[in-house]
């Protein structure tokens, strides 16, 4: 699992179970249940692509990042990132971009210069340049 703050949201990639779990403040116990779930319906859902390949399911999440408004994830296992324009409110919300595949309904590996092949990770620098950890390519995109 990778996490990440957000304002006073605390997030987690919960790759196993290809999702997101949301927590709007750092939790103060071991018992408090997150406020929201992207890449599922519901908090007891944990299918890979739930539904199908599409701009709201995941497999396999990695590293996130958020910048500028922007919230991005790597979907390791569907060669894809999705974006966010703002910050998801709704569990299962669609993302806005999709980055590594031609639509939000594939999720075919390649090494092209508009492809990924199990992306690892997002983030971004003060400039708003967005990298790419490709793993299986072995290579960085900016």
């Amino acid at each position: 699992m990778l996490s990440l703050r957000v304002g006073t949201k605390y997030v987690v990639s919960d790759q196993d179970n290809h999702r997101v779990l949301v927590w709007n403040n750092l939790p103060n116990s071991s018992t408090q249940a997150p406020d929201l779930v992207p890449g599922q319906p519901d908090f007891t859902s944990n299918t890979a692509n739930n539904g199908g390949v599409s701009c709201k399911s995941l497999s396999g999440p990695r590293i996130m990042a958020y910048d500028q408004g922007k919230f991005a994830v790597a979907d390791y296992n569907n060669n894809r990132i999705l974006i966010w324009n703002s910050f998801p409110t709704t569990n299962f919300q669609e993302a806005d971009v999709v980055i590594g595949q031609s639509s939000c309904s594939t999720n075919t590996a390649g090494t092209s210069q508009n492809t990924l092949s199990n992306p690892y990770a997002v983030t971004t620098d003060s400039s708003g340049k967005v990298f790419i950890a490709d793993y299986t390519n072995n290579r960085v995109l900016i």
